[in-house]
């Protein structure tokens, strides 16, 4: 059974694994099973654990996805070098949808038959369309992707903050921040899809509670420019903008608001960022303008956890900058 399986070998290491035997009366006849005798089932061999990844690694979230990969190379590379897990070492397929949710259905397709879970399945839209399969499989999965439409689904473990709340925790702080004000209207710009809509789902829930009006627009995950959608909202006069886009998509806004709404602030979802940004013409006008709502700390935060993970990701990855997907995957 899948589902045992995956938390057996990456939940409860500790407890499956144990070779300390167990404090009754009959001895050690409560001990733990020798791992070379554990029951085994898909993904699982007398020496590997199979976990597969289905990302975009060439697709709008290429950056974030990239990262996200080398945060989970790299805790299963320490995992193995510590011995593994059930006296077993961790193998990863790899595979990129390029956030195309039927090639993503063919991926899968192909990998459950090899693994025992889902250690990273990204985008929303691409989960939900498994989300039937997944259930049949018993397939537990990890989704990089937080759409709170998918926590239904049992087999699903989401690890941080869904969309609708991130988008919920920044429109109260700007409120908080006088930002923006009761009576206000803020626009809201997310792409077509689960991701998109569990955003504004969020800001909708916001506006209503916080007393302010709301003007939105939709992009599809391939557009790049959002100029008409600047110029729309520039004219319903908008105080704030909540983006639940790609970070191709944010850069074209704020690029474009910079001049349009040179002081109008925008709020964005977890995903709608890359540092790579930074290195573009639109830095500027982001680093004044733009706030990110997320549920990890910023990879550049300064604390020992972080700065250890840094360390640990420039001794292996020395030529690529790092962003938040790292703690993501890692974590």
């Amino acid at each position: 059974m899948r589902a045992a399986g995956l938390v057996m070998a990456v939940a409860l290491t500790a407890a499956a694994c144990s070779t300390k035997a167990a404090d009754t009366p009959g001895g050690d006849a409560g001990g733990s099973a020798d791992p070379s005798e554990l029951a085994t089932d898909f993904g699982v061999t007398d020496d590997t654990i199979t976990l597969g990844i289905l990302t975009d690694l060439t697709g709008p979230f290429a950056a974030l996805s990239t990262a996200i990969v080398q945060g989970n190379q790299l805790v299963y590379d320490k995992i193995n070098a510590d011995g593994g897990i059930c006296d077993r070492q961790i193998e990863l397929i790899i595979e990129d949808h390029g956030y195309d949710v039927q090639r993503a259905v063919q991926l899968y397709a192909e990998v459950a038959p090899e693994v025992v879970g889902m250690t990273q399945l990204i985008g929303s839209p691409m989960t939900t369309a498994l989300l039937d399969t997944i259930t049949e499989d018993q397939m537990v999965t990890a989704p990089a992707s937080w759409a709170s439409t998918l926590l239904a689904n049992p087999y699903i473990l989401m690890a941080g903050t869904t969309y609708d709340l991130e988008m919920i925790n920044a429109i109260q702080y700007a409120v908080d921040e006088g930002l923006i004000a009761e009576g206000d209207t803020i626009g809201a710009l997310y792409v077509e899809g689960e991701y998109g809509a569990n955003g504004f789902a969020g800001v909708e829930y916001a506006a209503e509670e916080l007393g302010l009006e709301v003007v939105s627009a939709t992009l599809k995950s391939t557009d790049t420019d959002a100029t008409s959608v600047i110029s729309q909202f520039a004219q319903a006069g908008v105080k704030a903008i909540a983006l639940t886009t790609t970070p191709t998509q944010t850069a074209s806004a704020v690029g474009v608001a910079a001049q349009a709404l040179p002081e109008v602030k925008f709020l964005g979802n977890n995903p709608s960022f890359a540092p790579g940004l930074l290195a573009t013409p639109v830095a500027p006008a982001l680093e004044a303008n733009f706030l990110l709502a997320a549920s990890a700390l910023p990879y550049t935060a300064d604390t020992p956890e972080m700065e250890t993970l840094r360390t640990e990701f420039a001794a292996e990855y020395p030529d690529d900058p790092g962003n938040g997907g790292v703690t993501y995957g890692y974590g």
